[in-house]
Formats: C-alpha cells, structure tokens, sequence
C-alpha cells in the first residue's frame, strides 16, 4: 500500500528506483523514502547479502574470509560528529559487520548496534569482539540513552 510523505504528508511522488523495493522522490517537498515498506526487511538481508559484488570487497578478502579493517567511513562518522559536542554513547541501527562501530570506537564512542542479519552479528563478533542486536530495531530494548541513533542506506 502507497503511503504519503512523513514529511509534508503529500501523496504526490514519482519513482526514482525500483529494484528489491521501490523508492521515491516526494514532489513537494523532496524527501527520498520507501514507497510501501516492505513487511519484512530480513528477507534483503540473508547469508549471500553481504556477498554481493559491492559488499564483497568491502567485507572479505580474496581467499572469501571476513576483513577486520573494514571500509572507511570517515564522510558518516563526520556527519555525525559535526552534530555533536562530545563523544558519548552511540547506536547504529543497520551496523552491518560492526566496521563502522570500530571506527566509532577507535574515536572514543561507546558503542552498540542492531542488525537483521545473523551472518553479519557473527561477523562483528567475531572480529570485533560485539555483541549485536539480533533483529528489529523496533525490538531492541536499550538499558541506557544514547547521544546518537543513526541508520546509513
């Protein structure tokens, strides 16, 4: 089912993407969203996800083992750290194999995730030693607050 802009509440949009799900251009005010969510993202994100050609270089290495450098994400960590004062407590929802989290925490964040993928929560255990959230954001119940929530894609 459509559903209009969480923006400006407009339900004049024009498809922009279409590929495991569509994605639109609000004409009125220009917010890019998901035009119907999906029910279930997990589907998206299985065992073969994260082997896909733009994630293959990214995640492992040639001999198909799980890289512990990751990528760089410089460009989000700025973002983020523009927005804020100090370091504190941050949670990425979509951590992935937990590479951005690392980065995060080499720069003296605390660190926490969630992710739909069980591949990519052994992945960040194993190489980074990270205890994900296994599942839906939505399910995840923090002990404490954060300073900063952020989903990347």
């Amino acid at each position: 089912m459509n559903r209009k802009c969480d923006f400006c509440n407009s339900s004049d949009f024009t498809n922009i993407y279409t590929k495991e799900w569509n994605i639109v251009k609000c004409n009125s005010c220009g917010f890019i969203y998901t035009n119907p969510i999906p029910d279930d993202l997990s589907v998206f994100y299985q065992k073969d996800y994260f082997k896909d050609v733009r994630h293959k270089e990214n995640f492992y290495n040639k001999d198909g083992s799980p890289k512990t450098n990751g990528i760089n994400y410089i460009n989000r960590i700025q973002i983020i750290e523009n927005f804020v004062e100090k370091r504190g407590r941050v949670l990425e929802i979509g951590a992935a194999n937990g590479a951005m989290l690392k980065q995060m925490e080499n720069r003296g964040w605390q660190v926490e995730g969630v992710e739909i993928s069980q591949e990519a929560v052994t992945m960040a255990k194993e190489n980074y030693g990270y205890n994900l959230f296994f599942g839906d954001y939505l399910n995840y119940q923090p002990k404490e607050k954060f300073d900063v929530i952020c989903m990347f894609q």
